[in-house]
């Protein structure tokens, strides 16, 4: 099987081995069941147009406006937000431009079996590839932000109204991403036929189930701190969504009283620049750390290392960090969702938070920190029920390969 696979974001958006696994191992699994797998996306710094990575082909290409569209967007000055509109249209313009004409270029040489675009953004341009080399088309959805809590804001629904109409692209499978933005049920509603629909969590690296004794130590070397410390940690992208800011707030209430704690944050994002203010005026800059993206034998280690994970999400949490903290056996805080309570249960294997009741993160937290059997027992729970519920990357990329199969294999039929 020959797949073109065509995506907005590098193979690894993060550099090498950071950013969006589910991206990169679902690709090296294709690869390691033999099939032929280019992947098409834009240039970054740093990368190489051509390069060959666990038997994936990755080819990159560069246009005008091809920036890292987020860096524009956390500002509260006018003119620099329409500047930053502007930016980010003229970006998604020319990436489908660009992308088109690569595209074509590369499917006339590979001939594709299958094209599979990664998210909705170059979903149309990928339904003309396929329909013009009469191939396949898979559109992996890896979530939809709020898309499906504002459907009923109709000016919203006119800004995103490209995105919405992905969904009536006659695509032969939507693979979508079970994280809890609810986008199985935002297709329904638009129209795609349940057959067509595969609603999907993201697997697990079974590497994370193997303890790292070592981690505290190394991360205390690597950051100099107090052995003695006790470490809070939160493993997301710093946009507005997964509430970091009213998180460093709690820290800040929290450390009054519990001068050992330190709170790790590793993730990039637009909003790096607006916390680490935050974190300055708060008076805890000493105590806060912004790691940036790290590469995922550190994300190990930062887990590890940690006494307490906290996602404090807006609209959803069945996030890849959520089952890497679960998988490592961490004593979890997180908003209460109604996609996380299908895993998690309060106060068995963590602790849910209400939306109404964030402002007791604090008095939570300081809980915790001061119950060492409490955290063990959340995160011995957490980790059970990880095994029990998710699956290794193997395994679901197994699944998404039989389907695969099965669609070539009906259109060799046809």
């Amino acid at each position: 099987m020959k797949i073109l696979s065509i995506s907005n974001k590098d193979i690894w958006p993060g550099g090498e081995n950071k950013g969006i696994p589910s991206i990169f191992f679902a690709q090296r699994e294709f690869a390691a069941r033999g099939y032929a797998v280019h992947f098409l996306c834009p240039l970054k710094e740093n990368t190489t147009k051509r390069s060959l990575t666990a038997s994936i082909n990755i080819y990159r290409f560069d246009f005008p406006f091809n920036f890292k569209k987020n860096a524009y967007f956390q500002t509260d000055n006018i003119l620099k937000k329409l500047r930053a509109s502007i930016l980010y249209r003229l970006n998604r313009l020319f990436f489908q431009i660009f992308s088109l004409y690569w595209g074509i270029r590369l499917a006339h040489r590979i001939k594709p079996d299958l094209v599979y675009v990664h998210s909705l953004t170059p979903a149309f341009l990928g339904w003309f590839i396929s329909r013009l080399f009469k191939a396949k088309l898979v559109v992996r959805v890896y979530g939809i932000k709020d898309l499906y809590w504002r459907r009923g804001d109709i000016l919203y629904r006119i800004k995103e109204v490209r995105s919405h109409a992905v969904f009536k692209i006659p695509a032969d499978y939507f693979i979508i991403t079970n994280d809890g933005t609810n986008g199985y049920e935002l297709a329904r509603k638009l129209g795609v036929s349940e057959d067509r629909i595969r609603n999907w969590r993201n697997g697990i690296d079974p590497d994370l189930y193997q303890q790292d004794l070592s981690a505290k130590e190394y991360v205390c070397n690597y950051l100099k701190l107090s052995p003695s410390c006790k470490i809070i940690v939160s493993t997301c992208r710093l946009i507005p969504i997964y509430g970091v800011s009213r998180l460093l707030y709690a820290f800040a209430d929290l450390s009054r009283n519990n001068p050992d704690a330190v709170f790790l944050i590793a993730g990039g994002g637009p909003q790096r620049q607006q916390l680490e203010a935050i974190a300055k005026e708060a008076g805890i800059s000493s105590r806060v750390f912004f790691l940036g993206v790290v590469d995922r034998q550190m994300v190990k280690k930062i887990l590890y290392a940690s006494d307490i994970f906290v996602l404090l999400a807006r609209y959803h949490n069945c996030t890849n960090t959520m089952w890497e903290a679960m998988a490592c056996g961490k004593c979890i805080v997180t908003t209460e969702t109604q996609a996380i309570k299908e895993i998690l249960t309060s106060e068995k294997d963590a602790i849910l938070v209400p939306h109404d009741r964030l402002d007791n993160t604090a008095s939570i937290l300081r809980e915790l920190l001061n119950d060492d059997d409490l955290r063990s027992r959340l995160g011995d729970n957490a980790r059970k029920r990880a095994k029990d519920i998710l699956e290794p990357w193997g395994k679901r990329m197994e699944k998404e390969a039989r389907l695969l199969e099965d669609v070539i294999r009906n259109k060799r039929s046809i």
